[in-house]
């Protein structure tokens, strides 16, 4: 009896806590006594909550002594697949707070590259970063990477 009982309190918190995100999701109404529990619920839900036209990946090139622009693996920096790369390359919890916060961060990112690059033997007198976006295609995700759709944006430097 007291096995069957807890089955069902399980089975009825889950429910309240993910209605409880569900309500987050979709209305942003928050009820303070699920609060904690919700949230970690919306966050399972929210890989779904956008869709974008755009793939983006970041670009990082180091301009060498001579004066040339050499291109910088970004895997070194942000391991991880590519989808997860592309998220992570959006530095979302800094554009939450706005442009100049996330330029800022971009800047720290050069920064950190071109130490890590000085580190391994690579010296770069301006470590850049490039936001590259280009539409979608059923072709593959690098179908349209090309130069007349891909829009390359400069968003930080050392």
């Amino acid at each position: 009896m007291f096995l069957l009982a807890f089955r069902h309190a399980v089975i009825i918190a889950y429910l309240c806590i993910t209605l409880g995100g569900l309500a987050f999701t979709l209305w942003r109404i928050e009820i303070p006594l699920l609060r904690t529990f919700a949230r970690f619920s919306y966050q399972t839900m929210s890989p779904y909550q956008g869709y974008r036209t755009v793939h983006q990946d970041l670009v990082l090139e180091g301009r060498t002594a001579t004066g040339e622009w050499e291109t910088i693996s970004v895997e070194r920096y942000l391991p991880g697949r590519r989808g997860e790369r592309f998220v992570r390359s959006g530095f979302l919890s800094f554009a939450n707070r706005g442009d100049a916060a996330l330029h800022a961060a971009y800047d720290r990112f050069a920064l950190r590259v071109q130490h890590a690059e000085v580190a391994a033997g690579r010296s770069y007198a301006t470590v850049q970063v490039y936001q590259e976006q280009w539409p979608i295609s059923p072709d593959g995700i690098d179908a349209l990477r090309m130069p007349p759709h891909v829009v390359r944006t400069l968003v930080g430097s050392t």
